[in-house]
């Protein structure tokens, strides 16, 4: 049961990984900027590296 559980816990780390690189690294072509950049949630644009810091500050809080 513990491996099941295991493995839903990574299928929703994905799910938030790809999520968020959607909202804020990936750029529409419609818009020509990124639906978080659309939504006045954000002004820049974001590397995978910017996720990177977010995490690794998360988990060290």
């Amino acid at each position: 049961m513990q491996a099941f559980s295991k493995k839903v816990e990574n299928h929703v780390y994905a799910f938030a990984l790809h999520t968020m690189c959607h909202n804020v690294v990936k750029i529409s072509s419609a818009r020509r900027m990124t639906p978080a950049q659309a939504a006045g949630g954000d002004s820049r644009l974001w590397e995978i590296g910017d996720i990177v810091k977010v995490n690794e500050a998360a988990e060290a809080a």
